[in-house]
Formats: structure tokens, sequence, C-alpha cells
């Protein structure tokens, strides 16, 4: 059994609703039932990541915007990889990739698969489940994912695609009513007040369900 999982998808998630986003448990991107769980884990990541040549930087200055929050993470880390990763100030993509390879060995270890869709946050993992599972399986597969998120770095991981998708920690509302204008799925002066109700609305516009919103929520800092 395969459950598609996104970490980021805490923040997105509280941002808008869940049939926006479609990158946790549900949507066309997961293949089988579950219990999808997030690693629960503080904002956090240090400055400004610079993108060049399609890949980015290697590190991100401790004294930029996201500083703070980063300081926090440290200070509450989980595991010794997330400390020494987090001690520095800066988050690497190379450390990133050490992260994403521990979380992936502490769950082989125990028979269950992860796998990481290409440059993010979001992956899926396949447990040793055949059907629909019991109570005690979904309990079973919960924990497993927890112990392994705090035994690894997968605060790091979070943190690293967080500040990513918002280097200069703008405020979410603002830069995503303006993603939202710019895409043309809503008209000139739409604003982040607007985005704050609209947001709140069940069922949700019709405009949220676009793909071109879809990349609003997960990207609105792209063209």
């Amino acid at each position: 059994m395969a459950v598609n999982l996104r970490p980021t998808a805490i923040l997105i998630a509280a941002l808008l609703v869940a049939s926006v986003v479609g990158c946790s448990n549900g949507g066309d991107r997961s293949d089988g039932g579950g219990v999808a769980t997030q690693p629960a884990s503080p904002i956090a990541a240090g400055g400004e990541v610079v993108a060049t040549g399609g890949a980015h930087n290697e590190s991100n200055t401790g004294a930029g915007p996201w500083s703070s929050q980063l300081k926090e993470a440290a200070s509450n880390a989980s595991s010794e990889l997330e400390r020494k990763i987090l001690d520095d100030g800066t988050i690497t993509a190379a450390e990133v990739a050490v992260a994403k390879q521990s979380f992936s060995s502490c769950l082989a270890a125990q028979g269950v698969t992860v796998s990481w869709e290409p440059d993010a946050d979001a992956y899926s993992v396949g447990f040793p489940v055949a059907g629909t599972p019991s109570s005690d399986e979904m309990k079973k597969m919960e924990d497993q994912q927890r112990t392994c998120a705090l035994a690894s770095a997968t605060n790091v991981i979070s943190l690293y695609y967080q500040m990513r998708r918002n280097p200069q920690k703008q405020d979410e509302f603002t830069i995503i009513a303006a993603c939202l204008v710019r895409k043309g799925v809503m008209p000139a002066g739409y604003s982040a007040s607007d985005f704050a109700r609209d947001r709140a609305l069940q069922p949700p516009p019709k405009p949220f369900e676009s793909d071109a919103a879809g990349r609003c929520m997960t990207s609105p800092l792209e063209p």
C-alpha cells in the first residue's frame, strides 16, 4: 500500500482547503489508502536561496528573514543529524539529500519503502500491507513514520523547501493573491484580504480548482 505525502503541506494546509492543495493523503497523487502523517515542525530556514542555472545555490545565509525561525528549529532539533545540519545557520542541497536518505533508511529497516519526488519534499511511502489496513496496522504506520521523522532530519527537508518557496518571508496571503491575479485566476485588484475571505468558503471558489491556482498555492512567486 502506498501513501503520498508532502511535509510542506503543513504550511500550505493552513492557507487552503484540502481540495486545492491535493498533495497529502488523497487526490490524483495517491494510489492507495492509508494515514498521511506529517512530522510536526516549526517553520524555519536561514535567509535567501539563490537559483543558478536552474539549480539552487548550496547555502542559505543565517542572517536572512528566516534567521529567528532557524535558531528556534536548531534549539528544538530532535536528532543529532538535525542539530549538525542546523548548527551553522545554513541548509544546503547536499544536507537535504542526506536528510532524505536518513529518513528513507530508517523506514527501510522496518520494511517500508520511501520514494522521493525529484527536487521536492513530496514522497510516497509503501507499506507491506495488503488491502485496507486495520486500525492496528494504521497506528503502526503512523508510529513508524513518527519515529523515523524524529530520528532523522525531516524538519530540515521541510524548512529548506519552505524557504525556497518564500525566501524573503513575505506575507503568504499577499503573494498568493498577487499570483492569482498574475496568472489570470482572479481579477486585477484581488487582494490578500480577498484571499483570506475566499479561502474560508465551503465549497471554495471555482477558480481555486484550476491548475493555475494550484501553482499559486505551491509556488506563489513563480512568473
